[in-house]
């Protein structure tokens, strides 16, 4: 897939127009872990047959401190 494509698909799970649903159930991950899981499906689902790796990084975002 395009690098645009992948954008896109992280950008609207970081905007909540998409979610990934794992196992049938309602899965509240963070926003970068869903988009790299629904980033890694759709490699697979288009015929990817080798090591599939995503990393999705969220940049923006609050820093919070134990």
């Amino acid at each position: 897939m395009s690098s645009e494509v992948a954008c896109q698909v992280v950008r609207k799970c970081f905007h909540g127009q998409i979610r990934r649903v794992c196992d049938g159930v309602g899965n509240h991950q963070n926003r970068a872990t869903e988009a790299a899981g629904l980033l890694a499906e759709i490699a697979l689902a288009k015929g990817s047959r080798d090591n599939t790796s995503v990393i999705v990084v969220e940049l923006r975002g609050s820093v919070t401190t134990d």
